[in-house]
């Protein structure tokens, strides 16, 4: 009954969306710098040996995969990031992004694609009772992320 008296009239169209989304990748400048930054962060997560990440939960497997797919991340990947950044900032009422734009935005961006993990791996890094590193999915996926966003540094 409520319901059927609320004012349903849409906040804006499609048209404007396709317009601000435009405008969002189109005017939004990013920099060399933080362009290189998420190719690093990527970088990061594709060959976490050679960034010094994810040591316990690998030698928890054993050598065997964290990861679904090799390597886990792909170039859209990079492009969502990008994309989401520019937004980020565009939000912040900036019309360049920043290394923190990235940062805030990197967790958001990556928690569905981080879901790729193996079952294996889901079963020996998380355990209910504690024994393990992590107590849940969501846990094992934000400390990842977290490694990632601790391990990965700017480069001038």
């Amino acid at each position: 009954e409520q319901l059927e008296s609320l004012d349903h009239n849409p906040v804006t169209d499609l048209s404007t969306i396709s317009a601000l989304r435009k405008l969002i990748f189109n005017k939004i400048y990013i920099s060399d710098e933080v362009l290189t930054y998420c190719a690093r962060l990527i970088e990061a997560i594709n060959h976490p040996k050679d960034h010094n990440l994810f040591n316990e939960e690998r030698k928890c497997l054993s050598g065997g995969s964290l990861f679904r797919q090799s390597p886990p991340l792909n170039d859209r990947t990079t492009i969502f990031l990008r994309g989401a950044a520019k937004a980020q900032a565009a939000i912040r009422y900036r019309d360049f992004v920043v290394i923190d734009d990235v940062r805030k935005i990197l967790p958001s961006v990556l928690r569905s694609r981080l879901n790729l993990i193996t079952d294996s791996a889901f079963f020996t890094l998380v355990d209910e009772d504690g024994g393990s590193l992590y107590r849940n999915k969501q846990e094992l996926v934000n400390g990842l992320i977290k490694q990632v966003l601790d391990g990965v540094r700017v480069v001038l």
